[in-house]
């Protein structure tokens, strides 16, 4: 019997097969499977493969797959490719990681690159919650492009269908981004959003001058409204915690961090309960594990302070005391 002559074509499965092992070859004969997921950029190395590639890649570690991959893996598709082609390569992946994707997909998109028309296009292919993540990030990118200035930013928003206040988060993040390293302009700009916007955009800037340094932040005090000088105040002590703690095991940290909190509270001693709630948030937002989390936090004195911060938070990360159900501020007794 003559054999059949071989097809000119090949079939779809062993497409991606051979396109798997062209990209994902060199990388494991340089150190083995391990050795690749052990990279320290990773996710942006799996964003040079072609999508299916990559998503056999995150399905091979299931569970194993880490926030920050899958935030890193957007944002690098993001940044290297259209917006829609970052999409598509997000919904190859399995199910469970797709959303986490497209938030990575909003943080990569490179500053003012996507415009209003070809946003509204793009969100109208997403389910709800992603498409709430994806225009998070056209407001970061749009309001950093902008440097953050409310009239321009508004008017990219408007033309995309996007209500300013269900995208605060992309917008504190745009404004820090772009006028981060000139905080007195940073603070000026910010003045002038709707107060309805402050508590988010200054907290965020607090953020970012407490990143410099515990004393940093207050010599900018004077310039922010005093409305919104308790959540500047909060930023400043999340921003100086998380920088101080950066490195540490939570055993480690206790005494740096109680250390920090007599620091800050020299500098603003009317000020105690917002500082001590940066400080929380910050130990609240670090990658240890919760019963190190809770032990710290009790080292601290701040069990009870996390506590009631964890009624507000759903209300934003950058909620305070004052966005507590009435009957739940009363002042917090401190050590």
């Amino acid at each position: 019997m003559r054999r059949a002559a071989p097809s000119s074509t090949l079939d779809t499965p062993r497409l991606l097969l051979i396109g798997a092992g062209l990209v994902l070859g060199p990388m494991l004969l340089a150190g083995g499977w391990r050795a690749l997921t052990r990279s320290a950029d990773r996710a942006c190395r799996w964003a040079e493969a072609p999508p299916a590639a990559a998503a056999w890649v995150f399905a091979q570690e299931g569970f194993h797959t880490s926030l920050d991959d899958l935030l890193r893996y957007g944002a690098c598709r993001a940044q290297s490719e259209p917006l829609a082609d970052a999409i598509a390569a997000c919904a190859a992946l399995p199910a469970p990681m797709r959303s986490d994707c497209i938030d990575g997909v909003g943080h990569g998109i490179p500053a003012g690159a996507v415009s209003p028309e070809l946003a509204v296009g793009a969100l109208a292919s997403l389910p709800g919650p992603a498409r709430a993540q994806l225009a998070d990030g056209m407001a970061r990118s749009w309001a950093e492009g902008a440097g953050g200035e409310p009239e321009a930013t508004t008017a990219a928003l408007q033309a995309a269908g996007i209500a300013p206040g269900d995208v605060i988060n992309g917008l504190r993040i745009g404004l820090q981004r772009s006028r981060g390293d000139d905080l007195p302009a940073a603070i000026a700009t910010a003045t002038r959003w709707p107060a309805s916007a402050w508590p988010a955009l200054f907290e965020e800037l607090g953020w970012r001058a407490g990143d410099e340094g515990p004393t940093a932040p207050f010599a900018h005090l004077g310039l922010v409204p005093a409305p919104a000088q308790a959540a500047y105040v909060r930023g400043a002590a999340r921003g100086a915690a998380l920088k101080l703690v950066h490195g540490l095991s939570p055993a480690e940290a206790a005494a740096p961090l109680n250390a920090l909190l007599a620091t800050l509270s020299a500098q603003r001693p009317t000020d105690g309960r917002e500082l001590r709630w940066g400080v929380a948030a910050a130990i609240q937002l670090s990658r240890w594990p919760p019963a190190e989390k809770a032990a710290l936090l009790e080292a601290t004195g701040l069990t009870e302070v996390a506590r009631e911060r964890a009624d507000a938070v759903g209300l934003g990360i950058w909620a305070g005391p004052e966005d507590l159900p009435v009957s739940a501020q009363q002042p917090t007794i401190l050590r």
